[in-house]
């Protein structure tokens, strides 16, 4: 009655001039307001966007493929989904270990009905107008030579290197500008620009920025095609410590890797984005976190090839 949005006391002394502050009239007169009212000039309704399961950037574990399935390897069918889209299967199917993929049916097809079915595999895919078929990159059965780093773009702008390997467009996904990295002779690095769906691929990778919120995803080649670095699994932000055997310049991780597995007592390795540094250790090491914004990871060998 006497608020801020109502105007304050100054707005009740000006409309109703006498009756003093406003506070005080109405807790003096209440049931005179019994029937009060106000007109009401607008209503605002705000609900969260639903985020389109199709957008390049919405995950980079998950690859959407249109009017297409895979009708065997059925692990399970969920009826009931919440949101009932691709995006809410897909959420079912990266809480299961054992999900490599879905097929989402949105009802559209003769059953009518809306279902989301898991897969413990993906063969003989098939076009099935009305369907969605999602692919689980972050399984076992994911590539295992690429990283991903959401949120992050790297550079290659230097003066030996003064532009990108290549600038593809209309890339649609992280992904698939993974893929083209994949087969690009001499690309060891990845920038996926989601906005307009870009794809740069770079040679050697100089440095590593954090641009939140801007559709930006990064990758690079862990390992080789000869498979000698599969012996390797990085991860971000840590590094290892305790037994250092050598510290050398590398100008990616998969060379820094490519160094450790050349050393017969090399057993783990550190690898600093900024500076280029490689550390390499010996038996006896020890993880350390480094915290998000430090742009370190380590990768431990866990075999000899």
């Amino acid at each position: 009655m006497c608020g801020d949005r109502r105007g304050g006391n100054a707005a009740f002394e000006w409309a109703c001039p006498g009756l003093g502050r406003c506070e005080d009239h109405v807790r003096k007169n209440g049931t005179a307001l019994r029937d009060a009212y106000w007109d009401i000039r607008s209503a605002r309704v705000f609900q969260k966007a639903p985020t389109d399961p199709f957008d390049p950037v919405c995950s980079v574990c998950v690859e959407y493929e249109r009017d297409v399935e895979y009708p065997s390897n059925e692990l399970r069918t969920i009826e009931s989904i919440e949101p009932p889209t691709p995006e809410g299967c897909w959420q079912h199917c990266q809480r299961d270990a054992e999900c490599a993929g879905f097929v989402f049916d949105g009802g559209k097809g003769e059953e009518g009905k809306v279902s989301c079915v898991l897969k413990h595999g993906l063969e003989s895919r098939k076009v099935s107008k009305g369907k969605v078929a999602g692919i689980n990159k972050c399984t076992k059965q994911a590539p295992k030579c690429v990283v991903f780093e959401a949120d992050y773009a790297y550079t290659s702008q230097s003066a030996l290197s003064p532009s990108p390997l290549a600038d593809r467009r209309d890339v649609t996904s992280p992904y698939s500008c993974w893929q083209l990295c994949d087969t690009h002779a001499g690309c060891s690095a990845f920038t996926f620009h989601g906005q307009d769906r870009r794809c740069v691929l770079m040679r050697e990778p100089l440095s590593r920025q954090y641009e939140p919120n801007k559709g930006k995803v990064s990758g690079f080649k862990q390992c080789e095609h000869d498979r000698v670095l599969d012996c390797f699994a990085f991860e971000r932000h840590y590094e290892v410590l305790g037994a250092p055997m050598a510290s050398i310049l590398a100008p990616s991780p998969t060379q820094c890797a490519a160094a450790c597995a050349a050393r017969g007592r090399c057993r783990a390795v550190s690898y600093e984005w900024d500076t280029q540094r490689c550390e390499l250790q010996a038996e006896g090491h020890h993880r350390v976190y480094r915290g998000q914004r430090r742009a370190v990871m380590a990768a431990i060998k866990t075999c000899d090839k």
